[in-house]
């Protein structure tokens, strides 16, 4: 079996892998307070509650956006199943030419995000939109080429920020009001964070596709269903495209065997 762990600002996302088959998937907060040791005791209650242990896993890959919680995971892989896990970095094989400058700033997400949505769902020109933290924006040519991308506040960072910078503004559930005219102060905050992200991701996919091409448009991440309902643009939804694209990356850079 293969582990796949995505770590992200806000949450760390993990797969389990039988062959091609995604088994099992979890989430822990984003903590770089918590130990290796916490960690590791949290990562094997884990897996035994989807009927796992650590014994029957085989290899894990590792996408970072966190300096911090790397060497973390590292030691957890190297004290719970005994080797080093694969990190999505500098030197990884990807089959895409990558052509972001430079390639060591592209995170590991984004990555697999990008192997993904290309090899998965009939090649490029592709947009790739990641609802996380940030919402980003990835972009692959026909060719296979990754060029780049855009990124911007994510909606709920947006809504934390707003609400926390100012004093009259309340937190708000993020769903799309009735009407793009709030008649008051909650469904405005609704109508302003929600609708205004929807032509944000609208506008953003026509800029795109002015310079590559009528891009097929693939969506994940935690709000990912929310806009694939209000924008015109989503054509699907993949909730574990980063997992998969992680599991594809591990086959892209070892011997073809099954795990």
């Amino acid at each position: 079996m293969l582990l796949t762990v995505d770590i992200g600002n806000s949450e760390i996302v993990f797969g389990v892998f039988s062959e091609n088959e995604l088994v099992a998937t979890w989430r822990f907060a984003s903590s770089p307070g918590r130990t290796a040791d916490e960690y590791l005791l949290l990562l094997d209650s884990a897996l035994h509650r989807h009927k796992c242990t650590p014994r029957d896993i085989d290899a894990a890959i590792i996408a970072n956006v966190s300096p911090l919680l790397q060497p973390i995971f590292q030691s957890v892989c190297h004290d719970l199943f005994g080797f080093e896990p694969q990190i999505v970095g500098p030197g990884i094989k990807t089959k895409l030419k990558i052509k972001f400058e430079p390639p060591s700033d592209l995170s590991g997400d984004r990555i697999a995000n990008a192997v993904a949505g290309y090899y998965l769902y009939g090649g490029g020109p592709l947009i790739v939109i990641d609802f996380g933290t940030a919402t980003t924006f990835d972009v692959v040519s026909a060719k296979g080429e990754y060029l780049g991308g855009a990124l911007t506040p994510g909606i709920r960072l947006s809504a934390e920020v707003l609400s926390g910078r100012t004093s009259r503004i309340p937190r708000v559930e993020l769903v799309a009001p009735s009407s793009a005219v709030g008649r008051n102060t909650v469904q405005a905050l609704q109508s302003g964070l929600v609708y205004g992200h929807v032509e944000l991701i609208d506008g953003m996919v026509e800029r795109i596709r002015r310079e590559v091409g009528q891009a097929k448009v693939v969506a994940t991440g935690d709000y990912a269903k929310l806009f694939s309902r209000l924008s015109g643009k989503i054509e699907r939804v993949v909730p574990n495209l980063t997992l998969e694209g992680l599991r594809m990356l591990w086959e892209f850079n070892t011997e073809s065997r099954s795990v």
